[in-house]
């Protein structure tokens, strides 16, 4: 009998997000809206590369574009690792870089 593991609905409050996972789906709820987790993530990626690419144009950037680089490569092992809520952590990550 092949028997298929349910995904449980996950409250996200749990680390500190307040949006909702969905069985399936891996849909984030915002401002009365749906977005796909993978479509704003890799939005997100590309936002934060062109935001390490001016810290590593300014000479005080150095620091800036250290953590940046430790943003994105915790975003990669997210992906890799196929974990919901660590591309979740990761995305909330990168949306508060600045």
């Amino acid at each position: 009998m092949n028997q298929q593991k349910a995904k449980p609905e996950l409250v996200l409050s749990e680390i500190g997000l307040s949006s909702w996972l969905w069985p399936g789906g891996t849909t984030i709820k915002r401002r009365n809206e749906m977005s796909s987790v993978g479509e704003d993530f890799s939005k997100e990626k590309a936002r934060v590369r062109e935001l390490l690419n001016v810290y590593r144009s300014i000479p005080q950037g150095a620091f800036g574009a250290v953590m940046l680089e430790d943003v994105l490569r915790r975003a990669d092992q997210a992906v890799m690792s196929e974990d919901p809520l660590a591309i979740l952590r990761s995305y909330e990550e990168m949306k508060g870089c600045e």
